[in-house]
C-alpha cells in the first residue's frame, strides 16, 4: 500500500560526538522520499487535472527535476460508451501503473429524428434526408433497397415490383466523436406492379 509519505524510524540510540562533548538521541525521525514516492505524487496530480476536464497537459507535470526522470506512457482504449486511460510512469526498472475510466459525457449526446412511416410508390423516385443535430455526422444502412449518402444522409431511389411491401430499415449515425446512434425506419413501397 502507497502512503502519503514514507518515514524511517531508528530506535536504537544514536550517540553524536562533537570536540569534547557527546549528545545521546533516544530515537530518530525523518522523511524519506523516493522516486517510487515521486510517481505517487504525479498519479495524483494527473488524477486532480483528469477530473477536472478530460484534456491534460502530460508535460506540465514534470515541475521538478526529479519527477524528469519519469517517463509518462499513455494508453487509451475505447470501449464505446466509456474510455479507458492507463497510465504507466516508469524510471529505469521501475514502473507505476494506474487508470481512469471517463464517461462520455452527455454534452456530446445527439439526437435523430425519428419520422413515421414512409411511403414510396414503385417507379417513382423517392427521397427522404434523415435529420440530426450530430457534429459532421456519417450515416450508415443495413438495407439493399436504398444507399444512403454517407455525408448528408439523404435517401434517394426509384422502388421496383421486386421491393414492393413493407421494409424496417436500421440507419446508424456517427458522430466526429465516433458516437453512434441509430433509428429503425418503417417504408411502405405500394403501387401497380409494372409488368
Amino acid at each position: 500500500m502507497v502512503i502519503d509519505e514514507l518515514k524511517y524510524d531508528l530506535f536504537l540510540p544514536i550517540k553524536i560526538n562533537h570536540s569534547n562533548s557527546q549528545t545521546i538521541m533516544e530515537q530518530f525521525s525523518g522523511k524519506l522520499n523516493t522516486l517510487y514516492y515521486d510517481m505517487y505524487l504525479l498519479s495524483i496530480n494527473i488524477t486532480k487535472q483528469q477530473t477536472k476536464s478530460e484534456n491534460i497537459c502530460i508535460s506540465c507535470f514534470y515541475k521538478n527535476q526529479r519527477s524528469k526522470e519519469i517517463d509518462i506512457d499513455v494508453e487509451l482504449i475505447d470501449s464505446g460508451l466509456n474510455n479507458l486511460i492507463i497510465y504507466t510512469l516508469s524510471s529505469n526498472e521501475l514502473k507505476f501503473i494506474f487508470a481512469h475510466i471517463i464517461s462520455i459525457n452527455s454534452q456530446f449526446e445527439f439526437n435523430i429524428n425519428q419520422p413515421n412511416k414512409l411511403f414510396a410508390h414503385i417507379g417513382r423516385k423517392f427521397q427522404y434526408k434523415i435529420e440530426t443535430d450530430a457534429q459532421s455526422p456519417m450515416f450508415y444502412d443495413d438495407t439493399d433497397l436504398f444507399e444512403i449518402n454517407n455525408k448528408t444522409g439523404l435517401i434517394t431511389f426509384v422502388p421496383t415490383n421486386e421491393e414492393l411491401g413493407e421494409h424496417i430499415i436500421k440507419v446508424d449515425v456517427k458522430d466526429n466523436s465516433s458516437i453512434i446512434k441509430n433509428i429503425f425506419l418503417t417504408m411502405n413501397v405500394s403501387g401497380e406492379i409494372n409488368e
